[in-house]
């Protein structure tokens, strides 16, 4: 978002119109992508805290790094409010019903049409949901969410990430750091006696987990010797978009009925190896479509509704080539 408001400046265009465009573009392929392909999409969420993120693009990083403070200080108070709560989440999760639904899942992904799936998925698993899931969910969502986002609101703001090779060390050992806090956090969730002082850890080890990765891959993108070897993995995040959406594709086919219908009948170590699997194949075909393009299909499409251009270029910028030609 830092990176597209500063493009916008810099392009004299509206920053708050066009983020919304992009949003409103995350927001319908999200639903489009849970509806017809599969039921664990992130895009709706990302288009949602997109919209929510909006009136910050312009403010100064003090006031964003503020902001998260305040909203992550809110979270851990309602983690303690949440503690009350999760025992009716225990006795749903423990129920018979949960227990047949989870059994006819197996069956109805493992074996079932395309049109069996999607009616499934679209109509079943709503029923499966309670009241208490749903109160709670929409309570801790936006403030679970909004403070990881506007860190990195935070960081792109303070160019962190741009040139840092003079401190690529001290980005490993802090990554080393991170990490290291971050499993342990997740780990030392199961021994504590409280569930409120148990959330807290645990989501203590989620954030410094996330940042530590984060950290991690940029110190090793930065090192020199492997830079050049990195073109693979820059193909698959110029198309982000594009391999999201092709993974879900991949794996429906693979997993569902109508496809090889492995849903269920695989292990952790097999399912691991083919996650790897497909990831190597994206990068490899990623880097020979830029060979050919310069934009992913998904990433064209949403330019396109971005400048409301079929070329996905603002109008500005074309009358700036021609001028200059």
């Amino acid at each position: 978002m830092i990176i597209m408001t500063n493009n916008f400046e810099n392009r004299g265009l509206g920053v708050k119109r066009h983020l919304f465009r992009r949003s409103i573009f995350l927001i319908v392929l999200g639903i489009l992508h849970g509806i017809y392909i599969w039921e664990g999409d992130i895009l709706l969420s990302y288009g949602v805290l997109m919209l929510l993120l909006i009136p910050f693009a312009r403010r100064s990083a003090k006031a964003i790094f503020i902001w998260a403070i305040v909203l992550w200080t809110i979270f851990v108070v309602l983690i303690g409010i949440g503690g009350s709560l999760e025992e009716n989440i225990t006795e749903f999760e423990d129920s018979e019903s949960l227990y047949a639904y989870v059994e006819k899942t197996k069956i109805i992904y493992g074996t079932g049409t395309y049109q069996e799936i999607m009616d499934f998925r679209n109509n079943e698993e709503v029923d499966i949901l309670n009241g208490v899931e749903i109160l709670i969910a929409m309570l801790f969502l936006p403030f679970m969410m909004l403070p990881m986002f506007l860190m990195g609101m935070y960081a792109g703001k303070k160019k962190w990430f741009m040139n840092i090779d003079g401190c690529s060390q001290r980005l490993g050992l802090l990554a080393g750091t991170l990490i290291f806090i971050g499993i342990a956090g997740k780990s030392l969730h199961i021994l504590a006696q409280t569930l409120w002082l148990s959330d807290l850890v645990f989501f203590i080890g989620t954030y410094s987990l996330s940042f530590g990765y984060i950290c991690l891959i940029a110190y090793i993108y930065h090192q020199v010797a492997l830079r050049k070897n990195m073109k693979y993995f820059e193909a698959v995040g110029k198309m982000s978009l594009t391999n999201y959406i092709l993974q879900s594709v991949i794996c429906t086919i693979i997993f569902y009925g109508y496809g090889f219908g492995w849903f269920g009948k695989l292990g952790v170590t097999t399912a691991f190896l083919i996650g790897i699997g497909i990831f190597i194949g994206q990068m490899i075909l990623s880097y020979l479509y830029f060979k050919v393009f310069n934009t992913g299909p998904l990433e064209h499409l949403a330019r396109m509704w971005t400048y409301f251009s079929f070329r996905g270029k603002n109008k500005r910028d074309k009358n700036c080539q021609a001028s200059k030609a």
